[in-house]
């Protein structure tokens, strides 16, 4: 990114039914460090799209985010695409 500060991820998902139903989640992790966890309301079936979005605080430059699925996290979720805002 051009410069440092709070940026916005959004993602793109899908949490249809099976497993726990009830809203999942997923930990996003930037350079290495833990930024957060992010919540990821049931969406109508698989092939069904939802977005979220969590604040992040990025460098200058170069950065490494990381969305994962820990054992803090629940439920299962198709991750298909993200995106970054100023």
């Amino acid at each position: 990114v051009p410069t440092a500060g709070t940026y916005t991820l959004d993602l793109r998902y899908a949490a249809g039914s099976g497993g726990p139903n009830q809203t999942r989640s997923a930990t996003v992790s930037l350079n290495g460090t833990v930024q957060g966890q992010i919540q990821l309301p049931l969406t109508a079936s698989w092939d069904t799209w939802g977005d979220a979005s969590i604040p992040v605080q990025l460098n200058a430059g170069l950065n490494t985010i990381t969305v994962s699925h820990l054992t803090t996290d629940l439920g299962w979720f198709n991750l298909d695409s993200f995106k970054l805002t100023q």
